[in-house]
């Protein structure tokens, strides 16, 4: 973990550093006739624009959209307020030093949702169409470079921009401005970052759920598929939030699909993260709240992406709210579940679910600027991390207990030689006794139950074994019981697999780790391997020899419930077989 973030550290810093230099916009107006201005760095263009609401530039009306004619100032960045839907333009004035490129380039980071840019008086770069209404207006919003002749000395600047679908609009990211060699090498490290950033995300993401995979769709590894999808949904928002992944990877995207991923990703990822605390504690988590939760965010995703942005906005504030209700949910119950039992697993968790929400948080915080924009990128890949090591922490946990059940499964072998002790042995058959059968059916019962592997239970019963001991005697009925329990013994070939006498003629032949398709036939071999020895009994109704019925069953044992479950159905299909002739198998 330690060496993970000495990697990852530096390359964060590097691909967030480099920064930019400030110069405020006053009444519209940049100043930049320092003689220094573009020798060190780019230059971050904020402050307050000149603004013009419901007045739409175009070559013929741009000498009245300029700072001179301004009644009203916008901050830049940020959204246009109180402002919602609609149009308007923003004009900026820039004084450009006498040392200064002959090239300028201009770095737009985003503009919602569409703009036309003029530099005095002449259009040079349109993202997207404008328009005065909704119709005449084409959706368009990614990062641009500029390119603007600095000949002038004086640059008058006119951003014209209409929302018709988004809450809010206007130029509500950053706009930098300086020379090639600084704007290419900003975007090159924006780039590093975006490509970190989900390359990371993306591979965790995909490496859980190709476990899901890997494990046939099981239901009990959804788990990993719901974490995976989580990872999933943070590349998908980071992605079309910024430049690489739907910008220079994927042109084909448009604003409206970007858009789709952007909230649908955004809003579902904390229903989606409880569904996989939900598989991880199915005991601390309601099923009816599971439900209702993956419900509703999967209704709202497919809301989100077959519907147009300016129905679902309207659904983004009552969604928030149920996120918050979830988010309160899942923190109260685990960190109830901790109090009672203080196991560091649940803290864990709950400290990677409240990283999540950070992560949700600084993704709202960074619309408004609050928070540098590359922080939630950067707040995701943190929780990515986290949450890949504590998974790998609760695996490891796993595996430890898996070799703490094999070395149980070892002692629960060597108990099998306590057959030799007296006080386990039945000592007519030397076979383990029904004292032992007790007590290694209730370790059996709780490993496998943990494993998830089926036992095989098989209640051999010797035929008429009163009738044979009226005509033959006990002394003859003894020696029968030992050579039928030698029988019986000889034909078990499996390491594990043993015979134990649970009382007069009844025998128990207990198999571990069988598939229910194969006891039938090992009971059969039971079957007939006695009646092979021909141990003569001419008062049997069923054969001239001593022979035995069995009774099959085989169950995957549930923690809650008991073995003598299994005895019972053993029995009753034991009951079965000697209803229907004796000298027989029944399986159920």
């Amino acid at each position: 973990m330690k060496r993970l973030f000495i990697i990852i550290i530096p390359i964060l810093f590097l691909s967030c550093s480099g920064g930019s230099k400030d110069f405020s916009v006053v009444d519209g107006i940049l100043d930049l006739r320092s003689g220094t201005a573009f020798e060190d760095g780019l230059i971050e263009i904020k402050g307050d624009f000149a603004f013009f609401w419901n007045e739409f530039a175009s070559e013929e009306n741009l000498a009245g959209l300029t700072v001179d004619a301004a009644d009203d100032y916008m901050h830049v960045p940020g959204y246009w307020s109180p402002y919602v839907r609609g149009y308007g333009a923003y004009s900026l004035r820039i004084l450009l030093p006498e040392q200064r490129p002959d090239v300028l380039y201009f770095k737009l980071t985003n503009v919602l949702e569409n703009y036309s840019m003029y530099v005095n008086g002449e259009p040079v770069f349109q993202m997207g169409t404008p328009g005065t209404k909704r119709e005449s207006s084409v959706r368009e919003s990614a990062p641009a470079i500029i390119v603007v002749d600095a000949g002038p000395d004086i640059l008058d600047i006119v951003f014209q921009v209409s929302v018709w679908n988004d809450v809010q609009g206007g130029l509500c990211r950053n706009i930098y401005i300086g020379n090639r060699k600084d704007v290419v090498s900003a975007r090159e490290r924006g780039l590093i970052l975006d490509a970190l950033i989900i390359g990371a995300v993306l591979l965790i993401g995909l490496y859980h759920i190709a476990l899901f995979i890997l494990q046939r769709f099981e239901y009990r590894y959804l788990s990993m598929l719901f974490l995976g999808m989580v990872f999933v949904l943070i590349v998908l928002f980071i992605g079309s939030k910024d430049e690489l992944m739907f910008r220079t990877l994927f042109e084909c995207f448009n604003a409206s699909i970007r858009s789709k991923f952007i909230y649908s990703s955004l809003t579902i990822s904390v229903p989606f993260f409880f569904c996989y605390i939900y598989f991880i504690f199915p005991e601390y988590m309601s099923k009816k709240v599971f439900y209702i939760v993956l419900a509703v965010s999967s209704v709202a995703w497919i809301f989100i992406l077959s519907s147009d942005a300016a129905v679902y906005t309207k659904l983004l504030i009552p969604l928030e709210v149920f996120n918050l209700g979830t988010s309160i949910y899942i923190i109260s119950n685990l960190f109830y579940r901790f109090a009672g039992k203080k196991t560091p697993i649940i803290l864990g968790f709950l400290g990677g679910y409240i990283l999540l929400v950070c992560g949700v948080v600084f993704s709202m915080l960074d619309n408004f600027m609050i928070v540098p924009v590359w922080s939630p990128g950067v707040v995701f890949l943190l929780f990515t991390v986290y949450q890949t090591v504590l998974q790998a922490f609760s695996t490891s946990d796993a595996y430890r207990q898996v070799v703490r059940l094999n070395d149980a499964f070892i002692e629960m072998e060597k108990e099998t030689e306590k057959l030799y002790d007296l006080s386990y042995v039945d000592q007519l058959t030397s076979l383990a006794n029904r004292r032992f059968l007790n007590e290694y059916m209730q370790k059996l019962w709780e490993r496998n139950s943990m494993t998830g592997t089926e036992i095989g239970f098989i209640i051999v019963d010797i035929d008429y074994f009163k009738r044979y001991n009226d005509r033959y005697g006990h002394l003859a009925g003894d020696n029968c019981l030992i050579s039928v329990a030698g029988s019986l013994r000889d034909s078990m070939n499996r390491k594990g697999d043993f015979i134990a006498r649970y009382g007069g003629e009844e025998f128990v032949a207990i198999i571990p780790n069988c598939p229910g398709e194969e006891l039938p036939m090992i009971a059969e071999r039971l079957r007939e391997n006695v009646e092979k020895m021909e141990i003569e009994h001419l008062d049997s109704d069923c054969s001239e020899f001593v022979t035995v019925s069995a009774g099959v069953s085989s169950i995957i044992p549930d923690r809650k419930d008991s073995w003598l479950r299994l005895f019972k159905k053993a029995d009753d299909a034991l009951y079965q077989a000697k209803k229907s002739g004796r000298n027989r198998i029944v399986s159920v």
